[in-house]
């Protein structure tokens, strides 16, 4: 998992594998966090949260799981979600938890081909399926 809080976190090592249309969902995310906390804010310390950035492979489910239980969370407790759709890695998902009234974590990871949820859902031109 890579925890994203600043823009240049997405610059230097680059990240494997990650498609062009999750990292602009990313960057978006990050400037919205940054805008209303601050860029310079102790992610861990201060109000705002970060991205988590799940890339594929075997441990990323284990991986997130972990991250839920860390802030007592489970995935009853998602705030909202939507589905990325890329041009060649298939469907992602981008989540939404509130670990408190001002700390965020914005779930990024990938999903098996084809599975989407189509009920309530409306694409965006960008992509961006919102569920």
């Amino acid at each position: 998992m890579y925890k994203l809080w600043r823009q240049e976190h997405l610059e230097a090592p680059p990240l494997p594998d990650i498609p062009e249309e999750v990292l602009t969902e990313v960057r978006t995310t990050i400037d919205e966090l940054n805008r209303y906390y601050g860029a310079d804010r102790e992610v861990d310390a201060d109000l705002g949260g970060y991205v988590a950035l799940f890339p594929r492979g075997e441990e990323a489910g284990q991986d997130y799981l972990e991250l839920l239980n860390g802030y007592h969370l489970t995935d009853v407790d998602m705030e909202d979600a939507a589905t990325i759709h890329t041009k060649e890695c298939g469907f992602w998902k981008k989540e939404l938890f509130l670990c408190s009234s001002d700390y965020h974590i914005v779930v990024m990871r990938p999903t098996q081909t084809g599975q989407k949820n189509l009920i309530d859902s409306h694409e965006r031109e960008d992509g961006v399926t919102n569920v």
